[in-house]
């Protein structure tokens, strides 16, 4: 219901993300900021708001402000062959810092309509809607999935994704 908060834990499983992958494909800059999250699982704000300058392509790193990042600490982000490559479908324009920006002067806007339009695809494609997510589910299913695959240790997972842990030592 409106006004009640409601616990995340929504997982999307592999054949969701692939659904959501599969609609993503006309590269909006919706569409794009969603495949970046799904590669990234970085926060929609952070990917919504990328500047140009906070990237360095030639070493495949994306560098987040501490002043743009939920834990007030700089976190640099690796940059896969892919996710460079839906970055360099966008030109970098004059007087317009960011990558997705409306117009130039903001970081990207409309999510709501967006996901609505995406949701839209996804079910015209699949021929069914998939059952309720939100934005945020990329992120955690992301992480769910590096766990449950043994991509990484839980520590290297948590730094991917920013977690500042409560132990000085990382595998602590």
């Amino acid at each position: 219901m409106k006004g009640e908060e409601r616990t995340r834990e929504r997982v999307l499983s592999s054949d969701e993300l692939a659904a959501i992958w599969r609609a993503t494909s006309g590269l909006t800059s919706h569409d794009a900021i969603v495949r970046l999250l799904i590669l990234t699982a970085a926060r929609k704000s952070e990917v919504g708001g990328l500047a140009w300058a906070e990237l360095d392509r030639d070493r495949a790193l994306w560098t987040v402000p501490a002043a743009r990042y939920k834990t007030k600490r700089e976190h640099e982000v690796p940059l896969s062959r892919q996710a460079l490559g839906i970055i360099a479908e966008f030109p970098e324009l004059p007087r317009c810092p960011y990558v997705f920006g409306r117009g130039g002067r903001a970081p990207f806007s409309g999510w709501s309509r967006c996901k609505e339009r995406l949701d839209t695809r996804i079910a015209d494609q699949a021929g069914a809607p998939l059952a309720e997510w939100n934005i945020h589910d990329l992120r955690r299913s992301a992480v769910t999935h590096m766990a449950e695959e043994a991509i990484a240790p839980p520590h290297i997972i948590e730094a991917i994704v920013g977690h500042v842990s409560g132990s000085a030592d990382p595998g602590g």
